[in-house]
């Protein structure tokens, strides 16, 4: 038997398709291995927010300030830039959204002023996220599996001067069902052209309803929702959030109609989420959109219990769109040969000089770590 402590003979992870690139695995072994043996303690980070300057500068003036190597991480399909920043004694594992605006960092070390150094300039490269518009994640198929991967704020709210009656009616019931811990339903459905308003819809969902977390799902992956590989990714954000996880489910034709060989795994995976043991216990609620004119709806979707609501959103007449163009520049009207859309309305508006309000990104005096 050998005389060696167990921490001593631990092994480096090997190079390969389950390799971890995060602080836990190449410079913390010898971290832990050195505290062990009497060194200083091992301490970890994790910060997110939204970057204050363009992704190559944050990593050049972050890399020059702690005198860190850079290294860039190819993983493609993932929707995500990914750095490792590293030195005899830190490591920084940085992932950074799709946009080039959010970014997640982790970073280890057993240098304290190493360590608070970082923070300082980290305090002025990130901005906290305003966690009232809502915080959207997406589904990403990464080389280690299925993830949901964080990437900001995108909430708005609701121009509700936009839509007819009927539309409101059926985004309050949205609303309604979200806030709620016993939906009349778990999904949702917005039908309609191009150019009507849905995704405006979403987004307005998201600031009213921001203790739910959106998780969006691009239409190659909706018949994934049924891998279970999925399942640790899911378990480890329940773990983090309080509220529902709202799946949205873009274009989502192929799993709202009639069942056939084709889109079966998809319709079998919303109505095991919808309203099965899976969808109950992590409080899984599905919002699907889809541009088409007329769907022939599958009858297991439409049963009482599992539908809120679904909520067509077509063109706005003439009148209504006249109105509206009105309250945008003032004044004038057009002549619409068809019910236009409000893609169409707004596109008249910004021809006459409208011009929409620029966002303002709020800047934090401090920023705290979620841990160390």
């Amino acid at each position: 038997m050998s005389d060696k402590k167990w921490w001593e003979t631990a092994e480096y992870p090997g190079f390969g398709g389950h390799t971890s690139y995060g602080p836990s695995s190449w410079i913390e072994i010898p971290l832990v291995r050195a505290a062990f043996n009497g060194g200083p303690p091992v301490l970890e980070t994790n910060l997110d927010g939204i970057l204050t300057m363009p992704v190559r500068d944050f990593i050049s003036r972050f890399s020059e300030t702690l005198e860190l190597r850079p290294l860039r991480i190819e993983n493609e399909g993932t929707g995500n830039d990914r750095f490792v920043l590293f030195s005899e004694t830190m490591m920084v594992w940085c992932a950074i959204g799709r946009h080039g605006e959010y970014a997640n960092l982790m970073f280890s070390t057993a240098d304290r002023s190493l360590r608070d150094k970082a923070l300082k300039f980290l305090a002025g490269a990130l901005t906290k996220e305003d966690a009232s518009l809502g915080i959207v994640y997406a589904l990403a198929r990464t080389p280690t599996g299925l993830q949901v991967q964080r990437i900001g704020a995108a909430g708005e709210p609701l121009v509700r001067d936009n839509y007819d009656p009927q539309v409101l009616v059926g985004y309050d019931k949205i609303v309604e069902d979200l806030k709620s811990e016993t939906p009349s339903g778990r999904l949702a459905i917005l039908s309609g052209p191009p150019g009507t308003g849905k995704t405006f819809i979403v987004r307005a969902l998201m600031k009213e309803a921001p203790t739910v977390t959106f998780v969006m799902v691009p239409p190659h992956m909706v018949s994934s929702l049924a891998d279970p590989e999925i399942l640790p990714s899911l378990t480890s954000l329940r773990e983090d959030i309080a509220g529902p996880i709202l799946f949205v489910l873009e274009d989502g034709d192929s799993c709202l109609v009639a069942r056939n060989k084709d889109n079966m795994p998809s319709i079998q995976a919303i109505l095991n989420l919808g309203d099965g043991i899976l969808g109950s216990v992590l409080d899984i609620r599905i919002l699907a959109t889809t541009n088409a004119d007329k769907l022939d709806l599958d009858p297991a979707l439409m049963r009482p219990g599992r539908l809120s609501a679904e909520v067509r959103v077509g063109p706005i007449g003439a009148v209504h769109a006249n109105r509206l163009l009105k309250q945008l520049v003032g004044t004038g009207t057009s002549s619409w040969e068809m019910a236009p859309t409000l893609a169409e309305v707004y596109l008249k508006a910004r021809e006459l000089g409208w011009k929409p309000t620029g966002k303002k990104k709020k800047k934090s005096s401090e920023l705290l770590p979620v841990n160390g």
